[in-house]
Parts: structure tokens; C-alpha cells; sequence
């Protein structure tokens, strides 16, 4: 008995092969499929997937064959059946002397017939066959021939959708890793020199008189900390969102004091542009089943980008009002208004509004994407109007009960 030659390529053909992940893993219903296909059009009574490793030849499938997985890569006709790219047939394995003497041609089951396809990879490297056996000499017809070798495609195609798949979890776990990464590199640091900004505007000894450049350098120092924050958080936000990992904690909330709260956290902000927030709060509302935490980052993404797009000493309306079944929330804002395509992308994650901040401001594009979402996990809706003058008005509302 003749051993099979390796390929010329072996080291990376097994290199190759260990990217699939595939070796040793439970059967497969759609590889199973194929299996079973190319027996019954070849009409012989064991058909299988075989994978080639460095001193076995192990069966992802296997049709026809009780009580093994695997044989030695020495008795294997597929370990010849790579070496070439074509479909490989050898009508009677007892006449050719490669295979005469092979254990399962000498003794039981007593193969005869043998016709295998190479599964080739996108490199070149074929990584083993799907493969038909006969106990009696056999000959495929033309057609015969030509489904098996698309049948060792589509096995080839499972492949490489299964090596996607695997790359797919790779980054993902990669990409959770960076998230949490950037959630505690970059965000603490960032809160820290926010609050520091801040702590050397309190503490300046009394009578201490900062010039006009010291304060604006001090507000410059916060705002910036506070805006890769907020870019971070819309990150982290969204990407929770993306893997539905996000969950609301509701709780009765008094929703014009959390909005005042938004208005308050924003007043500075509107300052440094020389702007004003004016806010109209609803009468006798009660009390609102929701996600408080959330929902004044909604208000506040809304509010804040009203002052971003607004000109110089602009004023910005915050309303509260009352609806039949909840709360609405609007904020209207003397900027330029939206487009057509405006109306079309404003909420879509990474929308490029015709509109630029007043102010050269960053975002994270991020914001308006992650209010839709909250607003609606709240079974609520949100939605953007021109004002008649100038400006646009952001709303959402909210139902006084939102679904658990």
C-alpha cells in the first residue's frame, strides 16, 4: 500500500483549514443535506464530507458509515483526491495499486467505486472532499459528475460562510473589548479633568479676579471634557442598543422637573453663545411612568442641540405639554431649519445634516439616533417641524404607562 503524498502547499493548506474551526465539531443539518444529495445522485450507499487533517482524515458527514468519525490520513483516497483541483474517480480501487491494499478494499466493507470533489478555499488550498463509495466497481455519468462537483462548491460556499461568521464574533468580541476600553480609559479620565476645570473656577481665593481670557480658557477646558464624554457615552449607548442590551428601569418621575433639570444643565452652554432657554412647564401634570435617567438624555440631547445650531443671542422655547394619554416634550430653535433630505436622515445614526453649529461643535453623529430609540423603547414617538418664522421644533412624546 502506497502512501498519499502531501501537497506542496501542506502547511498552509492545514493553516488554512484550522481558520474554519470546523475539525471535531457536531454534524450539521445543511452539510448533511449535501451529503445526502450527492448519494442519491450518484446512487451509491455512503457518501460523505471529508476533511483532511495532518494524520487523520476526519468526516464533518457521513452517510451509509455506522460507529467512526475518522481513519488515517495513510488509508484515505480523499488524501489523494486533494492533490488535484478536479473531481477525482477511480471506477475499481482494486485496480489501481494505490488502493488495492487499503484496509476497507481488502476487508469490509469492500469499497470499490470512489468519486470525490475537491473543497477548495478562496487561497487555492483544497482542505478535503465531498466524496461518494460503491461496493462494486462504478462509472458517473457526465451528469453525475458535474452535481457532485457543485455539490463540493455549495459545500465550499457553508464554509466560507462559516469562517465569516467566526471573523464576525472575532471583531465583535474585539469591538466589546475597545467599548470597554473606552468606558473606563477614556471616560473617567475625561470626567476628571471636567470636574477639575471646575473645582479651580470654585476654589480661586476670594478677591481673586480672573481675566476674561482665564474664564474663557476654564469653560473651554469643561466644555471640551464634557463633549468626548458625551461622544463616548453615544457610542457605548448605541452600541448597547445594537446587541439589545439596553434596559429600562421605570419609576414614577415628575417630568417637568426633569426637564427644568435639562434646561438648567444647558443654561451655560446657551450663555457661551449668548443665548437665552426659556422654559414652559405643563400645569397640574402628574407624575410619569418611565426611565428618568433616559429620558433627560433625551431632553438634554434635544435641548443641546437646539443652542448648537441656533445663532448668537438666540432664545430656545422648552414646552411641556399635556396629551390625552402622556407627555409631550418640544424644543424649538432659531436655527436655519431642515431640508428635504434633512427630514429624511435627521434621526438615522451618522446623518450629515445641511445645517453646520454655529459654534464648530463635534458630535458623535450618534445622539438624535439614540433618542429615537430610547424614546421608543418607551412606546413613544419623537419627530422634527419646521417653525413658520425660523428654526425647527424637536418633539416626543411619551404614554403615561409604556410597556413593560
Amino acid at each position: 500500500m502506497l502512501k498519499p503524498p502531501k501537497p506542496a502547499n501542506e502547511t498552509e493548506r492545514l493553516r488554512n483549514l484550522a481558520e474554519y474551526e470546523i475539525l471535531d465539531t457536531p454534524p450539521e443539518q445543511e452539510i448533511d443535506d449535501l451529503t445526502e444529495i450527492a448519494s442519491f445522485i450518484c446512487g451509491t450507499p455512503v457518501a460523505m464530507v471529508s476533511l483532511i487533517d495532518s494524520d487523520r482524515q476526519w468526516w464533518k458527514s457521513v452517510r451509509g458509515v455506522e460507529g467512526i468519525t475518522e481513519t488515517p490520513r495513510d488509508i484515505a483516497v480523499c488524501a489523494y483526491a486533494i492533490l488535484t483541483p478536479n473531481i477525482f474517480i477511480v471506477p475499481d480501487l482494486t485496480n489501481d495499486k494505490r488502493f488495492s491494499e487499503m484496509p476497507y478494499v481488502v476487508g469490509e466493507p469492500k469499497h470499490r467505486f470512489y468519486a470525490g470533489m475537491p473543497i477548495v478555499t478562496p487561497e487555492g488550498n483544497a482542505l478535503g472532499t465531498i466524496c461518494v463509495l460503491d461496493n462494486r466497481p462504478k462509472i458517473l455519468t457526465e451528469q453525475q459528475s458535474r452535481c457532485l462537483e457543485a455539490l463540493g462548491r455549495q459545500v465550499g460556499a457553508l464554509f466560507e460562510l462559516r469562517r465569516a461568521n467566526i471573523k464576525l464574533e472575532r471583531l465583535g468580541r474585539q469591538k466589546d473589548e475597545f467599548l470597554a476600553i473606552a468606558s473606563h480609559d477614556l471616560k473617567n479620565p475625561l470626567s476628571v479633568v471636567g470636574m477639575s476645570a471646575q473645582l479651580m473656577y470654585d476654589d480661586l481665593a476670594p478677591g481673586t479676579t480672573l481675566t476674561e481670557v482665564h474664564h474663557g480658557m476654564l469653560g473651554s477646558i469643561s466644555r471640551q471634557a464634557g463633549t468626548m464624554k458625551r461622544i463616548i457615552l453615544d457610542y457605548l449607548d448605541f452600541q448597547a442598543m445594537e446587541d439589545g442590551q439596553l434596559k429600562l428601569t421605570l419609576a414614577l418621575a415628575d417630568f417637568n422637573a426633569l426637564v427644568r433639570e435639562a434646561v438648567e444643565s444647558n443654561a451655560a452652554y446657551a450663555s457661551s453663545k449668548n443665548s437665552s432657554i426659556t422654559f414652559e412647564p405643563a400645569d397640574g401634570l402628574q407624575p410619569i411612568n418611565l426611565d428618568a435617567p433616559r429620558i433627560q438624555q433625551v431632553a438634554l440631547n434635544f435641548i443641546g442641540n437646539a443652542v448648537k445650531f441656533s445663532p448668537q443671542g438666540s432664545e430656545i422655547i422648552v414646552r411641556v405639554l399635556p396629551t390625552e394619554d402622556g407627555v409631550r416634550f418640544e424644543v424649538s430653535d432659531s436655527g436655519p431649519g431642515l431640508t428635504d433630505e434633512d427630514f429624511r436622515n435627521v434621526f438615522q445614526k451618522y446623518a450629515k445634516l445641511s445645517s453646520k453649529p454655529t459654534g464648530g461643535e463635534k458630535s458623535s453623529g450618534l445622539g438624535l439616533a439614540i433618542c429615537k430609540q430610547l424614546v421608543e423603547l418607551h412606546g413613544g414617538t419623537c419627530g422634527v417641524f419646521n417653525n413658520e418664522d425660523s428654526g425647527a421644533t424637536f418633539w416626543f412624546e411619551l404614554p403615561g404607562n409604556p410597556p413593560a
